[in-house]
């Protein structure tokens, strides 16, 4: 979204910048994450907003709020790894 992107210091331009985008991306699951205190609900927010979590206390019930959350929690749990590789993502620390 355009507004949370400048919220995070990311320009219209920047947008396409993998670096940037990223970075501005970490900074806000860490907001969510304080703010929420919890992956799924920081995850929910991420995807629907924070006012409907904030809302409920819970994952909103919208179809695809809840598919993301899914995909997400399963993916960071190892689903998805047919060919047992292992963990293929990084994780990156924010303050």
């Amino acid at each position: 979204m355009p507004e949370t992107g400048r919220a995070y210091g990311l320009s219209s331009s920047d947008r396409f910048d993998p670096a940037k985008a990223i970075m501005a991306q970490a900074h806000l699951m860490h907001d969510l994450l304080r703010q929420f205190g919890s992956v799924p609900l920081a995850l929910a927010a991420y995807n629907a907003g924070p006012l409907p979590v904030q809302r409920c206390g819970c994952v909103p019930p919208f179809p695809e709020t809840q598919a993301y959350v899914a995909t997400i929690l399963g993916r960071l749990s190892g689903a998805g790894d047919e060919l047992g590789l292992g963990a293929s993502s990084q994780v990156l620390l924010v303050r």
